[in-house]
């Protein structure tokens, strides 16, 4: 008995031995080179068990499907999608999926023409068919369907667009006067600023008619405050006067009109029609203060943030000013020196910036009609240049080759789409990241 256990014991000893190790079968991600980028990267991902038929590794990042360009069993080669976000990256091979590391998205501004022929006139239709007549200083603004609206100019109407790109006319009969009533019969004198609240109802900064239309959600214009008459006085809306009234901005926050008029203040126009000074001196300089004791220039562009503050830019001062709620006014972002600096926002320079947009996450947009670009103040105060290599043109494509000629107004829809009226092409730009 004894002579047979060690026999056994060698006999197991050698069947463990002899024991074949199975392959190893699990799909792995060991790393990813690089981890960050913009759309349309080459990144090149590591690991084990990829299928060598490239259409066969379902590769998604943040979720996103990924183009798979060459593959091998250790290694793959992927394009990153447009919009992909930031998240982890993922193979699929078979029935099997691994997770790699994270990509971080840098999203890159591409350039569109929306609508628009490029010749000044006036024709509805879709897109390129359609014809404006901006000339200088016209504004848009989008409602919260995404439906962009403009005030045309040269054209003295109120026009739109959808999402689509169908241009339609809302409001005014092509004829400069100053007539209430159905949409489709008022008359308009070189509107300027359009403003929309949440109720789809558009206010109007007529210009030469010196007074502030509103055109409701049913298609009918009033006279909000103005008496038609160029002056200066506050007070109920059918005693309050203004003169040349230019930006205007609701504020769906507060329900609060912003107006402002070459009275060189900021005037705020109540749910229940009251108007009122909130800022400026009314006369033409440069001064941060209190009230009436701060300075403007000329006014073209207007935003709100959450909290209620005012940023506005203030043309000839090459400055964007900060208005709070109780009329303290600041200087955000400019030296005051004309120029294309970016960097801190204090040391930055623009030069006559006009239109002003502020997107979701406090993004401050400003268009710059003689640098022909689109600038960008980032919620930490850093200043960009977000689209336009600044020569005259009207080439599309990625925001660093893409060119403007004297774009005026800027308006951000709630997805964060971009719009531009590109003033001296007479179209409508479009600028989405990717």
């Amino acid at each position: 008995m004894p002579l047979i256990l060690p026999v056994i014991i060698l006999l197991a000893a050698c069947s463990k031995k002899d024991e074949p190790v199975p392959p190893d079968t699990t799909l792995s991600v060991t790393s990813m080179t690089p981890t960050t980028g913009t759309y349309g990267t080459v990144v090149t991902i590591t690991g084990k068990k990829f299928s060598t038929a490239a259409g066969s590794n379902i590769v998604k990042v943040n979720g996103m499907a990924a183009v798979v360009n060459t593959a091998t069993a250790t290694e793959l080669q992927i394009v990153i999608p447009p919009k992909a976000g930031s998240g982890v990256v993922t193979v699929q091979t078979g029935t099997q999926t691994a997770t790699g590391p994270t990509w971080t998205h840098i999203y890159q501004p591409t350039v569109s023409t929306f609508a628009g022929s490029g010749t000044a006139g006036y024709a509805d239709g879709n897109g390129t068919a359609a014809q404006f007549n901006f000339l200088a200083f016209s504004t848009a603004c989008v409602d919260g369907s995404g439906n962009l609206f403009i005030a045309d100019r040269g054209n003295n109407r109120i026009r739109k667009i959808t999402p689509a790109g169908v241009v339609t006319t809302v409001a005014g009969n092509g004829t400069a006067g100053n007539t209430d009533g159905p949409a489709a019969t008022a008359q308009f004198n070189i509107p300027r600023g359009i403003s929309v609240d949440a109720s789809g109802n558009l206010y109007v900064a007529d210009n030469g008619n010196h007074c502030i239309r509103k055109i409701s959600s049913t298609g009918t214009v009033s006279t909000l405050a103005g008496t038609g008459v160029n002056g200066f006085a506050d007070g109920a809306g059918n005693v309050a006067q203004f003169s040349f009234p230019n930006a205007i901005h609701f504020d769906n926050n507060s329900g609060n009109l912003y107006v402002t008029d070459q009275n060189y203040r900021l005037r705020k126009i109540t749910s229940a029609g009251v108007v009122s000074s909130i800022a400026g001196s009314g006369v033409f300089g440069f001064a941060d203060g209190n009230g009436a004791a701060a300075q403007f220039s000329l006014i073209l562009g207007m935003g709100t943030t959450s909290n209620g503050d005012i940023y506005a830019s203030d043309v000839n001062n090459h400055r964007i000013r900060k208005i709070t709620p109780a009329g303290v006014v600041t200087t955000y972002a400019g030296t005051g020196a004309g120029g294309n600096t970016n960097g801190n926002a204090a040391s930055a320079t623009f030069y006559f910036p006009t239109g002003i947009a502020i997107d979701a996450t406090g993004n401050i947009f400003t268009a710059q009609p003689f640098n022909n670009n689109i600038r960008m103040i980032s919620s930490s105060s850093v200043v960009s240049t977000f689209a336009g290599k600044g020569t005259t043109g009207s080439t599309n494509g990625a925001g660093s080759v893409a060119e403007f000629n004297t774009p005026r107004a800027i308006a951000i829809s709630n997805d964060g789409i971009i719009y531009v009226i590109d003033s001296d092409n007479e179209i409508v730009r479009k600028i989405i990241l990717e």
